[in-house]
């Protein structure tokens, strides 16, 4: 039996990884994400001149909100439902179905809703002068809190998965 090697001991490479090669298997799926924009652009116009944000803007919008949601409701219900068998384990608890589907649909909502308000901030439609003072402030803080909830998601994540697989 090897030796036990401590949480945060640079192992995470493996994680990493083990993950790029799974994900070589669906290589076009990452591509899609790349090609998606490029499509939208050559999709612009008609021959009739609309304004940017009458046009282009709303779809802009709606795409990563429709995508985030349509991904977790269905991949992933598939996942959690023929390979993970996620559901069977919910439903051995108080858990009934009713609550696992709207659970998942809340879930798919809440991602959608979040990567159109990160999207909407983004200072990608109207520059960033058109926002209020104190709108303008979180639109440039928002990189920076990415990267701190970033680094704590992965301290806690870090600490949980060491808990559950050590013990």
């Amino acid at each position: 039996m090897g030796r036990l090697v401590p949480a945060g001991a640079g192992m995470s490479r493996s994680v990493l990884e083990r993950n790029v090669l799974a994900g070589r298997r669906s290589w076009w799926v990452m591509l899609s994400g790349f090609v998606e924009p490029v499509l939208y652009l050559f999709s612009l116009g008609d021959g009739r001149s609309v304004s940017y944000p009458v046009f282009v803007a709303p779809a802009l919008l709606a795409a990563p909100a429709m995508n985030g949601a349509v991904y977790d409701s269905t991949f992933t219900v598939f996942w959690k439902l023929k390979y993970g068998k996620i559901y069977d384990a919910m439903l051995a608890t108080p858990l009934g179905p009713r609550d696992v589907a709207l659970g998942e649909v809340a879930w798919a909502q809440l991602r959608g809703a979040g990567y159109a308000a990160m999207f909407l901030f983004s200072a990608t439609f109207y520059p960033l002068s058109t926002y209020p003072e104190a709108l303008q402030w979180v639109v440039r803080a928002t990189p920076l809190y990415l990267a701190g909830l970033g680094l704590v998601g992965m301290l806690v994540a870090a600490r949980r998965i060491e808990r559950l697989l050590l013990v």
